[in-house]
């Protein structure tokens, strides 16, 4: 139960700071505007049987860049990395 009431007040913190930005969405548009926004694994096998991971994240569209903006948010707050097996 705990963990759900946390991610209540998570949620609710999230959208107070986009409504003092003047953002006034439900959480069912937010979700829907930056799902498109993903992280990509790409593998690839090596002529010497070496395994390369490349992981990386979409760029954000115009909406997700204010989300992000309006949340003091980086929007790629991921880098790209390269896993080599």
């Amino acid at each position: 139960m705990f963990i759900t009431i946390l991610a209540y007040h998570v949620l609710q913190a999230i959208r107070y700071k986009l409504r003092n930005q003047g953002l006034h969405y439900s959480w069912e548009t937010i979700r829907r505007i930056m799902c498109s926004q993903v992280r990509i694994t790409t593998s690839i096998k090596t002529k010497s049987k070496k395994q390369i991971h490349i992981r990386s994240t979409t760029e954000p569209e115009s909406l997700q860049k204010t989300i992000y903006r309006s949340l003091g948010l980086s929007s790629k707050p991921l880098q790209k990395r390269k896993t080599v097996y």
